[in-house]
This record gives structure tokens, sequence and C-alpha cells, in this order.
């Protein structure tokens, strides 16, 4: 859920995990080479920051590679795939997700309840 590696490798005083590290190491543990299921609950920085370093894209050759985590399933809410004016990795997450929809696999969209009544 959501992925944001945000650590200050360089600052002795940043308490945060080493994310890509920590990831890796569950993948190497789990005996896997891929994420069943990535979600991203929105495209804030504080929610996807490295992203685009870190996973796997199908939509762009330039984002694959050996060190790379692919995601089977990409979870994005709808505003994920309708925003506009995105840069970096919010704009990776989009076209990643834009492209499984088009393509017809690895996508689940999602929305918040916005029903008045809230159901």
């Amino acid at each position: 859920m959501d992925y944001a590696d945000m650590r200050v490798a360089d600052d002795p005083t940043d308490k945060r995990i080493d994310l890509p590290k920590a990831l890796h190491d569950e993948l190497d543990d789990a005996g896997r080479e891929s994420f069943r299921v990535v979600a991203f609950t929105h495209l804030d920085d504080d929610h996807i920051c490295g992203a685009r370093d870190f996973f796997w894209f199908d939509h762009a050759r330039i984002l694959q590679g050996d060190d790379r985590v692919k995601i089977d399933e990409l979870w994005v809410p709808a505003a994920a795939i309708t925003e506009t004016d995105l840069e970096g990795d919010a704009w990776t997450i989009r076209a990643e997700a834009r492209h499984r929809l088009k393509e017809g696999y690895g996508v689940k969209v999602f929305s918040p309840n916005t029903s008045p009544n809230g159901t």
C-alpha cells in the first residue's frame, strides 16, 4: 500500500528505513520476484515518492531493468487515471495505469464512496 522512499541516506539523524532494500529483502524472503498487488491510495508525493525509480513499468522500456520490481496488479483510484498536469512519479503511475487499462490487464481502479448517504 503506497510507496514513499523519502529517507535521506547520508543524514545520520534520519531514522526512516531504506525502503528499497527492505522491500527487496521481503521479496527475497518470500521467494518472489514481483509484488502480487501494489496499491496507491492517491498521487501525493508522500505516498508515491521514488516509485518511478523502484518499480518496473510496462509502458516504458526506460523504466524497466533487472534491478526493478514488477507489479502483477496495480490498484489506483479513478482520479489517478483522470488527473492532469502531473509530473514525475505521479505521471509515471498514471501512465502505467492507463496503459494497463487500455491493454486490459493487471489494473484495478477504485474510488472512495462519494454518495451522500455513505452507501
